[in-house]
């Protein structure tokens, strides 16, 4: 290579007719000529998103397709990293062969026609079947490690099961005592709401780590992707967890202290008598039907009880109007790839004949709303009472099975003035800013989320955080929407020779934050500005993309109770990121570790927060 460039080279040189003159030089000689010359580069904001490849056909329907898939991607890339970690610090090589063909797998589905969900169903399913035996593989080594770290004298079971890779993970039920451990693979405490799904009501989890306080707790009806289990309950309860560490406790049945019972309102729908003998219920019809207010004055919303929507949110005292509406567009050319609406979306709230079917659940530790619209769509609403960042922001798990064609979407529509802009992350770490173009047709004003999208003026943030990639928009301002699921019979001619209509029930899990501004600062409309996520919603994303990982095991007579390890002497700093922890052989391991960018414009989150000295967190590994 070298002597065909020099050949070239000398032959140019040599050549005074040519006028030209060249050198061999680095990138650092080219821009110093550049500054030598004074010339004046034209700069490019923005990116190329959402791309056409010819008149109005966009490409901003993979972002969403298949979400079962894109879903399942992000569990397995999530259990990858927590395997990693423990693996490095068991130091144990017997199952390196396993860890290796996990991560292959997660490396495989990054494949073009993989994670965009636009390959033929039998390869889907192949996909399928090979994400969730990494899965498992992940689990496997995960709790080998637990039982090395804790010197624990018999093996654990994740407290979660998937049957098969195209259904939904469940809780599992536990039958009698247990001990269990959870894992944090976190680099800062944590304060969560944890749950167990147990068949005795009397159930009370324990701890003997000295000075983890009195464990809050509560009883509910065991409520599962809108499905209501009557043989079993939910054993709801606070855990503080260290930093990179493993917590056991113990679930005694029967317990002399019984836990808070969770009241529970019903609209809608006749409970069963087994609730009325469990639970404080009331049952209320549309003459007693009111506005169903969850949470406090810190975090909290509002529903109405008739359609189910949401109305509004509270986060410290500040109300934002959040006027829900579940969309289908109907899209006769839609395909894999394509987005092509026929016209704006239809409402389903409004065409639902049938009102929604209501549960809601009140108790010390949360408050909870399972709304199932009899459409294609069932949301779990949740609001945690504990310190830290889970008190802040709403969890919203939405169930989508969809079976009409089109695309499903979900639109709030606040209050928020933030014009044309909408802010999406590009990998879960930049974020760009998209602004509506009136010239575009609606399908070219959705772009990809990875992970996070928000709004904002001058006073609110409103961010969205999602546990798998969407398609995103902002239509008007004020409003930010997010694409659910899709279905269609048509080939767009893009390459997979068929429609996109082999959905599964998909639990999209989203995250709500609405945060403050310190100070005001006026934003002009069409203006560009660079953003990046606030530390409070780095830290929602972050325990939602990477959640504890609990596994039990039967409570024997003598057997062995593990005290529990913390493996960081310190939380890291609260602007780094501990990315990953990768096993390289059995004297070395790879530390990644990110520092964050983050305004200062935001109130932090409520959480210790440690700054790097002398003296590094991860001087204790």
């Amino acid at each position: 290579m070298y002597n065909n460039y020099k050949g070239i080279i000398d032959y140019i040189n040599s050549n005074k007719d040519l006028n030209t003159k060249v050198s061999w030089g680095t990138l650092s000689d080219y821009f110093e000529h550049v500054k030598e010359k004074e010339v004046k580069l034209p700069s490019l904001s923005g990116d190329f998103f959402t791309y056409s490849d010819r008149e109005e056909d966009y490409w901003s329907g993979y972002y969403t397709s298949r979400p079962f898939y894109k879903n399942l991607d992000r569990v397995l890339e999530s259990a990858l990293r927590r395997t990693e970690i423990l693996f490095s610090f068991a130091r144990s090589t017997r199952l390196l062969n396993d860890l290796v063909a996990a991560r292959q797998t997660l490396s495989l589905f990054q494949h073009h026609d993989g994670i965009t969900g636009t390959a033929k169903p039998f390869v889907v399913d192949d996909y399928g079947a090979r994400l969730l035996n990494a899965y498992r593989i992940c689990n496997k080594i995960t709790i080998s490690a637990i039982r090395s770290l804790l010197d624990m004298d018999s093996a654990f079971t994740s407290t979660r099961s998937r049957l098969a890779f195209n259904t939904v993970e469940q809780n599992v039920v536990q039958d009698g005592a247990m001990s269990f451990v959870l894992v944090n693979t976190l680099p800062r405490d944590t304060d969560t709401v944890q749950v167990l799904a147990v068949n005795a009501t009397s159930a009370r989890v324990t701890s003997s780590k000295l000075g983890h306080g009195e464990i809050v707790q509560q009883i509910e009806p065991h409520i599962e992707y809108g499905r209501v289990r009557f043989n079993s309950v939910y054993a709801v309860f606070s855990a503080h967890t260290p930093s990179v560490s493993l917590q056991t406790y113990t679930l005694v049945p029967g317990a002399a202290v019984q836990p808070t019972r969770a009241t529970l309102d019903v609209y809608n729908v006749q409970v069963a008598p087994v609730f009325h003998e469990q639970y404080y219920t009331r049952e209320h019809t549309e003459e007693t039907c009111e506005e169903v207010i969850l949470g406090t004055e810190r975090t909290g919303l509002a529903l109405n009880c008739i359609t189910g929507r949401l109305l509004w949110v509270l986060r410290d005292g500040v109300k934002t109007t959040t006027e829900q509406e579940l969309l289908i567009y109907p899209g006769k050319y839609s395909g894999a790839y394509l987005f092509m609406p026929d016209g704006p979306g239809e409402d389903q709230i409004n065409n639902t004949i049938s009102r929604p079917r209501m549960h809601i659940v009140r108790g010390p530790l949360r408050h909870k709303a399972v709304v199932n619209f009899r459409t294609p769509v069932t949301i779990t609403y949740t609001i945690n009472f504990v310190e830290g960042i889970e008190g802040d922001y709403i969890d919203m798990e939405v169930l989508t099975t969809l079976k009409q064609l089109g695309d499903l979407t979900m639109r709030l529509k606040t209050n928020i003035e933030s014009g044309d802009s909408l802010f999406t992350d590009l990998n879960g770490h930049s974020i760009q800013q998209h602004r509506y173009k009136n010239k575009l047709t609606v399908q070219g004003n959705f772009f990809p989320m990875p992970s996070t999208a928000f709004i904002q003026d001058s006073k609110t943030r409103l961010t969205l955080l999602g546990s798998e990639p969407h398609g995103a928009a902002s239509l008007r301002s004020g409003w930010i929407e997010v694409v659910l699921d899709r279905r269609s019979n048509i080939d767009d001619l893009r390459g997979l020779g068929q429609g996109l209509n082999d959905n599964l029930p998909t639990p999209a899990r989203l995250r709500l934050l609405v945060e403050q501004r310190i100070g005001a600062r006026g934003q002009q409309e069409g203006e560009y500005v660079v953003e990046f996520p606030s530390l409070a919603s780095y830290q929602a994303q972050q325990t939602l993309l990477h959640p504890l990982f609990m596994a039990s095991k039967p409570l024997a007579g003598k057997s062995r109770k593990g005290k529990g390890r913390s493996q960081l002497m310190n939380p890291m700093p609260c602007e780094e990121e501990l990315v990953n922890l990768r096993f390289v052989n059995e004297d070395t391991s790879l530390l990644i570790t990110r520092k964050l960018g983050s305004p200062a414009r935001y109130p932090p989150p409520v959480l210790p927060i440690y700054i790097r000295d002398e003296r590094s967190s991860l001087d204790g590994l």
